[in-house]
């Protein structure tokens, strides 16, 4: 069997996605703090997002790197692009949430009841 003399890149956001959905299946999800009321909770995520959202697009884009060259499990050329800037900036964006509100004492979990 021929080694690939070209590495095959994934892309990371495409992994990160498969295991949050394995983790956690299809099952919405919510964030929790014991004895916090519905509108507390409501009050700290729009601040957590707000927060997040401006100093996600605060941070500079770092300089995008050209398309690689790899082969496919078929042997075929392709080129594979690096992610669009909004991607990357939404995925800091929901970082940011997550870190905030586990700062604030919060855990994500699955929705126990309808919204």
């Amino acid at each position: 069997m021929q080694k690939d003399p070209v590495p095959r890149m994934e892309p990371p956001l495409l992994w990160t996605c498969v295991g949050m959905a394995l983790l956690f299946g299809c099952a919405p999800l919510q964030w929790y703090k014991a004895g916090t009321a519905q509108e507390d909770i409501t009050r700290d995520q729009t601040s957590c997002t707000a927060t997040a959202r401006n100093e996600a697009a605060l941070q500079r884009a770092p300089i995008r790197a050209p398309a690689q060259v790899v082969s496919d499990p078929q042997g075929r050329i392709v080129a594979i692009r690096p992610a669009a800037a909004d991607s990357e900036r939404f995925a800091l964006e929901q970082d940011l949430i997550r870190r905030c509100m586990q700062n604030l004492g919060y855990v994500l979990q699955p929705r126990t009841s309808p919204p």
